[in-house]
Formats: structure tokens, sequence, C-alpha cells
């Protein structure tokens, strides 16, 4: 973290309960209206997860998330991320996403945004709604934790995803720890590659730690179809996701046809309402790109996200939304992720 942004984190619970914080967001929104998007993935009991743990595959803890959501009733107005856009001068917004489709969402997060009267949106990946399937990163997952090996060598299982050498070859897997950091690396250069060649890198990890891919039996949950429609009744926006959580960049347009339109059309068709957002997996979008916003275009979305920190103005492409995190529960960190995000905004 830069020396000048470590100072402001550490001055924050002093800029936040002297009202500086708000003083200064209300003055940016009268100079140009915004809104503050959030995005999370799971959301468990407190009972499953240590309070300090918020990586995404661990999730947030309940109390951690709905002191969240209280601090930003404090000091924001809830809109739906679809809404977004629809900025106002007079007042401060937020909108809240959740991605992936996980169960939790369903069982601890809806209650507590339904409790708050927070119309959140949910961003669902239509093949994978009510299956027990797993997701190629949890498939990673499952081979490097459960593996005997004692190094990965990614340059033997990504030849040409690290070619430019920006991570070491060898990572140790001796400690958890150590296979943690590996199997980051490795689903980093996975993601950051064409969608279709998925398949083909996950046969090169098999191969290398001499383990069959599983395809199903998931540890985390995803909600059905019933559910989803169960939220949808209850007021929260159910939002695109692609079928199979393809990252669109460099892809033809047949394959997005099927990853943006069809699978929106049949969250459309399950749920009988609009899919009016969308949020890009991993955030990973192309700027400029004409055959993305062509196709969400076609359909009812109005908005679609990645994970490009800033805030939200009328003034952005509509599909190329900006999100951010609150990476703690306090007033006060919370306050200083808000403020940071609203430093690095883009009109």
């Amino acid at each position: 973290m830069p020396v000048k942004q470590t100072l402001h984190k550490l001055a924050s619970p002093l800029l936040y309960r002297s009202g500086f914080y708000r003083q200064f967001w209300l003055a940016k929104n009268r100079q140009q209206p915004f809104t503050f998007v959030a995005f999370y993935h799971r959301v468990v009991a407190d009972s499953d997860i240590r309070a300090d743990n918020f990586d995404i595959e661990n999730g947030m803890p309940a109390s951690a998330f709905e002191q969240q959501m209280r601090f930003l009733l404090k000091h924001f107005t809830p809109v739906k991320a679809s809404q977004a856009q629809q900025v106002q001068a007079s007042r401060m917004q937020f909108a809240i996403t959740l991605d992936d489709g996980y169960e939790d969402n369903y069982l601890v997060a809806a209650p507590i945004l339904k409790k708050l009267g927070i119309p959140a949106t949910f961003y669902v990946v239509s093949d994978f709604v009510g299956t027990d399937r797993l997701f190629w990163w949890e498939q990673v997952a499952d081979i490097v934790h459960n593996s005997r090996q004692s190094v990965l060598d990614l340059q033997a299982v990504m030849p040409q995803g690290n070619s430019a050498g920006k991570m070491a070859a060898l990572l140790p897997l001796g400690t958890a720890e150590e296979r943690d950091i590996a199997y980051g690396q490795l689903c980093s250069l996975i993601r950051h590659g064409r969608h279709a060649d998925i398949a083909s890198h996950l046969e090169r990890v098999s191969d290398y730690f001499s383990a069959d891919i599983r395809e199903e039996g998931r540890r985390y949950a995803l909600m059905n179809w019933e559910q989803l429609r169960e939220l949808a009744h209850q007021g929260f926006e159910i939002g695109g996701h692609t079928a199979s959580h393809c990252n669109v960049i460099g892809e033809d347009k047949i394959l997005l046809q099927r990853e943006l339109v069809d699978s929106i059309s049949q969250i459309e068709a399950e749920l009988d309402h609009p899919v009016e957002s969308f949020a890009y997996p991993y955030g990973l979008f192309e700027p400029g790109s004409k055959t993305v916003p062509e196709l969400l275009g076609s359909t009812n979305c109005k908005a679609a996200y990645t994970i490009e920190q800033g805030m939200v103005t009328a003034e952005r492409p509509a599909f190329e939304l900006p999100r951010a995190k609150l990476n703690r529960a306090y007033d006060f960190a919370c306050a200083f992720n808000v403020q940071d995000t609203l430093l690095q905004r883009k009109s």
C-alpha cells in the first residue's frame, strides 16, 4: 500500500468520527452524483468462519455483512444495481451485488437484506443453477490441495500463460499456505486466458498431478431456480453472470451469444421476470469492445458491472460500470473504503 494511502488508513477513525468523510462525500455528490456499488460472493453464518477471514471461497460472516449494510444505510440510500446510474445530487446512493449464486446468499444474506430493506442483486451462472457441478477453479483447488506433489511447475502446466515469466516457475507445495499461493497463481493464469482453453488447461493440471478431474460434489451449494424465484418475488433483482462463468474477452460472437444472450433468456424464462443487469465473470471486460455491448444491448440489460474500482456516475458507459469492496466491518474501515473508491472514480 502506498505511503499516502497508509497514512490515510491510519487517520480514518478520526476522519470518520469528525464527520469529515460524510461532508466530503456530500460535496462530491452535489458536484457529480454517484452510486457506491459493493460486490460480494459468499455470506455465511458466523459459526462457519473466522471473524477476520474475508476471502471469496470462505465468505464473509453474517454479522460483519450486516454491520456493513447498516453502515451504508446510515449514509446512503439503497437502489437496485440496474438503477445505479439514475443518480441524484440530493442524495447519495448505494447498491449491493452478490456474484455466482451461492446458496448462502439465499439462506444468510437475503434475510439480512430483506430485514433492512435493501434491494440487492444476485448474479447467477445459468448452467450451474441448482446443480452439484464444480466451477473450474474448484476443480483445480480439489486437485492442488489433495495432491502429494511437493512442487508445482507452472511452466509445465501453463507453458503459454507464464511465458513472460511474471510468476516463479517452481512453486513449493509443502505447507497449506504454500498450496494456497500456488493455487492462486495457477488460477490467475487460467482466469486471464480464453474461456475456450479451460478444458485443455484442466487436462494439463490433471496430468501433472496424476489426478482425476472431479465434475461434481460441491462443498458450497448453489441456489436453485425455486429459491431464485422466491428472491425475485421478494423484490430482489436476479442478474446474468454468463452461462458457464465465461471470461468474455477474446471470444467469438457465437460463443458470446450463448454465454450472454441465451443465458439471460434462460434466466428470464425460469423466473418470468426481466434480467436488467449483468456482471462480468472475474470482472474482466474489454474496453472498446463492440460485440459484448451489442449483445447485451439486445437484451433487457441496462447495466453491466466489472470489478474495476470506482463510483458509478451517469456519465460512465452503461456496460462498463465499476464496483468496490468493503474489507472490514468497522464503520471507520468501511468509510475508508468508500473514500478510497471515491478518490479513484472516473467520470
